[in-house]
């Protein structure tokens, strides 16, 4: 979904994947470059709009769930808006290197924050970031 905001012309819409205190979930915040809105939860409201239940597959395509998205969150997209070729091309390149249930994450509530210079991956793998952070 986010490759597709940033299709969009929201650019500077930054992702924070990171695992829950109790290493059982997986989550992912949404914040605008600059830091002007509050987070909004993505991992859970892909869920709440995809289908209402965790275990389940999503049902809406990424396309589907952008435009939701856009419809429901507006006010903290405008805050999102533009060009930012070097994180769209770095966050394009990073999900397509992932494996079909790879998932990355920044930090791990419970332990600690890995560092600007790269993620975890749920496979184990370091995901360089770049030089500026996610």
């Amino acid at each position: 979904m986010v490759k597709e905001l940033h299709k969009r012309g929201y650019g500077n819409l930054r992702v924070i994947p990171y695992i829950s205190p109790t290493g059982l979930t997986w989550r992912c915040e949404f914040i605008d470059q600059k830091k002007q809105n509050e987070p909004i939860a993505a991992s859970k409201w892909i869920h709440i709009k995809g289908n209402n239940n965790l275990q389940a597959e999503i049902k809406l395509s990424p396309h589907e769930l952008a435009d939701l998205f856009i419809v429901e969150n507006i006010n903290f997209l405008e805050q999102c808006k533009g060009k930012n070729d070097e994180y769209e091309k770095w966050y394009s390149q990073m999900v397509e290197s992932l494996t079909e249930k790879e998932l990355p994450y920044e930090f791990d509530v419970s332990d600690e924050f890995f560092g600007a210079d790269y993620w975890l991956t749920t496979e184990n793998r370091k995901i360089v970031t770049l030089p500026n952070g996610n």
